[in-house]
């Protein structure tokens, strides 16, 4: 993917320095191809900037301004989980999982727009279902995961690792 460089670049204490004829007052989007890329640095006690919608509710009160959300409310008609299906072993560390069963899901490549999104951010591409996951967690900083239900024995067990458990993860590596 081929970017057109922008009118700006940072200068060595960290600004950016936009070009001369950028227009005082303009939306800083005007200023920028729309397909531009932010590439900031986030220290790690600001896990809250790590998605976009956090660094858009940081950038707008640092701006004293509000964030607007122009999504509208979506809610994806999904089926009633089995009783005991979510067990949380780990309350402390986990007190909340959320779940949802959606059937009729074909798993196949990404749409275009979804890979270049997760490119641009990157990400690789695994499959549409591993990328939606990974487009909505990277959006709303809420991580996300995908079963297969067909391959699920008994219910879903959120808990910790034991020491030196080994689980199998996507593309079928083994991580310990």
């Amino acid at each position: 993917m081929q970017r057109e460089r922008t009118r700006a670049f940072r200068g060595s204490d960290g600004l950016l320095i936009l070009s001369p004829d950028a227009q005082i007052g303009a939306p800083l989007g005007s200023l920028f191809p729309e397909d531009a890329i932010l590439d900031v640095e986030i220290t790690p006690n600001r896990g809250d900037l790590l998605s976009h919608f956090g660094l858009a509710r940081e950038i707008a009160a640092l701006a004293g301004t509000s964030r607007r959300d122009d999504r509208a409310p979506r809610s994806a008609p999904s089926l009633p989980l089995d009783s005991g299906s979510v067990h949380i072993s780990a309350p402390r560390d986990c007190p909340f999982y959320s779940a949802r069963r959606i059937e009729k899901v074909t798993v196949g490549p990404s749409p275009n727009w979804l890979r270049a999104k997760l490119e641009s951010v990157g990400q690789r591409s695994i499959n549409n279902i591993v990328d939606i996951t990974n487009f909505v967690m990277l959006e709303i900083g809420q991580p996300l995961h995908a079963f297969d239900a067909d391959k699920l024995s008994g219910g879903i067990n959120v808990r910790l690792a034991q020491e030196n458990e080994s689980f199998s993860r996507s593309m079928g590596k083994l991580t310990r």
